[in-house]
């Protein structure tokens, strides 16, 4: 999916006289990034500020709709568990880079809407959240398969 995009906004670029430069295009060092880039941002933002995962240990809202990430979000038990060892502070974030869009802006007056979390890694699953520049706010759990990162889980968390 992300090669058709590529390509897509390649010949665009082309057929407009414009020559692309490898900075241009939104990525990062990490596929479960990447991944939310692709299907959740639709590579749209014109910025995303990246931050650390918020894992509260329970809906602090039990009488109501669920509010903020929490282990009861997720369906598998495995998930769940997984999510209430990283909710204690347990796993290990991963560091990203991301290129081709302005990272964490701090010139005033500019509004970044878009974030995604640094992974957390805990055995062979991770953890990230996202806020989209549409206002769609989100995660996922992902599992490691024959070396690579594959989605388990996604859930909506509400809109900003």
């Amino acid at each position: 999916m992300i090669v058709r995009h590529t390509a897509l906004a390649l010949a665009l670029s082309l057929a407009a006289g414009c020559t692309p430069e490898t900075e241009d295009v939104m990525a990062s060092s990490d596929d479960r990034i990447d991944f939310i880039f692709e299907t959740d941002m639709g590579r749209m933002a014109r910025c995303v500020n990246v931050v650390r995962l918020q894992m509260l240990g329970h809906n602090p809202r039990p009488s109501a709709v669920p509010t903020g990430l929490h282990p009861g979000n997720f369906q598998s038990p495995p998930v769940r568990e997984l999510a209430r060892q990283v909710a204690q502070g347990k796993g290990k974030e991963v560091e990203i880079e991301i290129t081709g869009i302005d990272v964490n802006p701090q010139t005033a007056g500019v509004k970044c809407n878009a974030s995604v979390s640094k992974p957390v890694e805990i055995g062979d699953y991770s953890f990230v959240e996202f806020a989209s520049p549409d206002g769609r706010l989100g995660a996922y759990a992902f599992m490691r398969r024959d070396d690579a990162w594959q989605p388990a889980e996604r859930i909506k968390l509400g809109f900003w």
